[in-house]
């Protein structure tokens, strides 16, 4: 059970480290999906999961050039985490 716990995680984070939100993309069901593991993982995974999470998503707050990503999510998702996700989102933005 361990070492499926630990290959989980392993293949969690290299999903976060492919994620690729580039400002001028424009968002497909695949990176919803990507997102909203992500966003799954902030609220509820583990603390080293939480942390590659929140790193991989960071850019969606950066700067208001990410709307179309973000509205993009709302619009699409039915994941509560992804769709709490935005809400924080565009109180910061």
């Amino acid at each position: 059970m361990l070492g499926a716990t630990r290959e989980g995680t392993q293949k969690f984070l290299r999903l976060a480290a492919s994620i690729d939100l580039g400002i001028h993309k424009r968002m497909d069901q695949n990176q919803l999906a990507q997102v909203e593991k992500l966003c799954q993982a902030l609220y509820q995974g583990l603390q080293v999961l939480k942390e590659r999470s929140s790193t991989a998503i960071a850019d969606l707050q950066s700067t208001a050039d990410f709307i179309p990503q973000c509205q993009f999510i709302l619009d699409n998702s039915s994941n509560p985490y992804a769709q709490l996700l935005q809400v924080q989102v565009w109180k910061i933005l």
